[in-house]
């Protein structure tokens, strides 16, 4: 899966809010320590990727 760039999120509609939203989101994932999901995810544009079992 490639990357969105944020110019072509803005493109597809998302708000420049929405993305601050989801940057705020991915910190917070980052402090917990938690799987980062990407800025496309977070916002709607695409589907994360499935996770392995272990």
């Amino acid at each position: 899966m490639s990357r969105i760039p944020i110019d072509e999120l803005r493109r597809l509609g998302i708000t420049s809010e929405d993305i601050d939203m989801a940057r705020t989101t991915q910190e917070a994932q980052r402090r917990n320590g938690s799987p980062v999901q990407s800025i496309a995810v977070l916002v709607g544009a695409t589907q994360p990727r499935p996770r392995p079992n272990p």
